[in-house]
């Protein structure tokens, strides 16, 4: 689990952590457009799971660290496996 209590701009920073590993690990699991399932849908569901569940509003800017995160995270990966 991630300790957001240690990360600048917590939540932010934690969305965008989270992301990046669910970014990396499905870069190893799937190919082509399908890489980026994985880290919608986490990040979807998370603020999907914020509005509805916990009564918060859906915040597109976690939405966007997460997905950013995740970007990253593929792309290094790929990158390792390409290059590396």
């Amino acid at each position: 689990m991630v300790n957001c209590e240690k990360v600048p701009y917590k939540d932010k920073g934690c969305h965008a952590i989270v992301g990046f590993l669910i970014g990396a690990v499905s870069a190893f699991f799937y190919q082509g457009i399908l890489v980026i399932v994985p880290m919608l849908l986490a990040g979807l569901g998370k603020e999907m799971y914020d509005e509805f569940i916990k009564k918060t509003s859906f915040d597109f800017m976690d939405f966007l660290a997460t997905t950013i995160g995740g970007v990253v995270g593929i792309l290094l990966v790929l990158t390792m496996l390409r290059y590396g």
